[in-house]
């Protein structure tokens, strides 16, 4: 398998009825590449490319983390809602109606004591360093 090396262009094109980006380039040995992703798909591989690049800059930059936190790759959710689930768990659910929606549910006592946690450690953290939740 070759590498493809660089992208020169992107157009929009209809194929077979689906709009999708166009990535065209060279591959290692210079032949004509291209590829078709989906437009629909678009959103998802922003939303996870969002999240990898803060994964990133937090694998990368200096971390008050203990050494084995640097392993982990971090999702950075933009919306989060709490709620009671149907069989009578604590639901959490970080991104919804997106394509990158992640839903959680705990027993009410882990839910507690996972909240008594999250206070703890954001109480350790400087006010300023905080990120709002929309």
């Amino acid at each position: 398998m070759t590498k493809t090396v660089k992208v020169k262009t992107n157009t929009w094109e209809t194929i077979d009825g689906v709009l999708c980006a166009v990535f065209k380039g060279s591959d290692s040995i210079r032949r004509e590449v291209a590829v078709a992703v989906p437009a629909a798909s678009l959103k998802v591989f922003w939303s996870d490319a969002i999240r990898r690049l803060a994964a990133e800059k937090t694998r990368s930059g200096k971390s008050s983390m203990p050494p084995q936190w640097h392993h982990v790759n971090f999702l950075s959710a933009q919306q989060m809602i709490v709620g009671t689930t149907d069989n009578q768990r604590v639901g959490l659910v970080l991104d919804p109606d997106t394509a990158t929606e992640f839903a959680l549910s705990f027993a009410p006592k882990d839910a507690r004591e996972l909240a008594h946690q999250l206070v703890a450690e954001a109480d350790n953290l400087p006010e300023f360093s905080i990120p709002k939740m929309n």
